[in-house]
C-alpha cells in the first residue's frame, strides 16, 4: 500500500500510528487529579527520572473488608496510545462525584491503576521497548531476560504487596493493536490462591 500526501511548506512534520498521549499527558493528568477517594503515588523512578504512577481510587470511609480489588496496567506498549486514552475515561468515570454509578464503584471496589507502565518508551518514542530495549511483556517471568526488567519488577513487587494486604481479584493488562477494533485486555485466570510466580508466568505466556 502506498500512500501520497503533499505536506506543503509545512517546517515540522510529525506522523503517528495512533492518536498521540505523551508522558507529559499523563504526568499534567496525574498531577491534576484531586479527591478525597484519590491516593496517588510515584511507584517507581526510572533511570532516565521518567516516573511510573499509580492511581488508587475507593472509598476509604467504607471498610476494604468486603471490597473487591481490581489492578490495571497501561501502556507496557508505547506506540499503544489508545490504551491511556480508555484508562483515562476509567479514571473519569470512578472520580466522578455526581455520578450515583461512579460512587457504587468506589464503595465496592479498590481500583489500582497504573496509567504509564513504560515511561521511557513512552518518552522516547519506542514501538514495543522500554529505553533498553526489552518489551515488558517478556519481563513478567523472567524466561527471556533473565534479569528481569526494572519497570516490571516495581509492577511485580507492588502487586504482590497489594495481594498479600487485599488479594487482586482482577487483574487487566490493557493493549491495543490496528489489527482488532476497540483494545485489547488481557485478564487473569484466576488468583484467589494468590499471586505467584506461575501467575507471572502464566500473564506472560497469554501476552504472545
Amino acid at each position: 500500500m502506498e500512500i501520497k500526501y503533499n505536506f506543503g511548506t509545512c517546517d515540522n512534520l510529525s506522523l503517528s500510528r495512533y492518536f498521540p498521549y505523551t508522558y507529559t499527558d499523563t504526568t499534567n493528568y496525574y498531577n491534576s487529579l484531586s479527591a478525597d477517594y484519590i491516593t496517588k503515588e510515584i511507584m517507581w523512578t526510572s533511570p532516565q527520572s521518567k516516573n511510573m504512577y499509580l492511581i488508587k481510587i475507593t472509598n476509604e470511609s467504607i471498610s476494604s473488608d468486603n471490597k473487591k480489588v481490581i489492578f490495571i496496567v497501561t501502556r507496557q506498549h508505547p506506540s499503544e496510545s489508545s490504551t491511556s486514552f480508555v484508562t483515562k475515561g476509567i479514571i473519569d468515570k470512578l472520580i466522578n462525584a455526581t455520578d450515583e454509578e461512579s460512587e457504587k464503584f468506589r464503595k465496592r471496589y479498590i481500583w489500582y491503576i497504573i496509567p504509564m507502565a513504560n515511561p521511557d518508551g513512552i518518552y522516547y518514542g519506542e514501538s514495543q521497548f522500554n529505553y533498553l530495549g526489552q518489551d515488558l511483556n517478556d519481563c513478567w517471568d523472567n524466561s527471556i531476560y533473565t534479569s528481569g526488567c526494572s519497570e516490571t519488577t516495581a509492577m511485580k513487587t507492588k502487586i504482590l504487596d497489594i495481594n498479600s494486604l487485599y488479594g487482586i481479584d482482577l487483574f487487566i493488562d490493557s493493549h491495543g493493536s490496528n489489527l482488532v477494533v476497540g483494545g485489547i485486555l488481557r485478564v487473569n485466570e484466576s488468583i484467589s490462591s494468590g499471586v505467584s510466580d506461575t501467575y507471572f508466568l502464566r500473564s506472560a505466556r497469554a501476552t504472545k
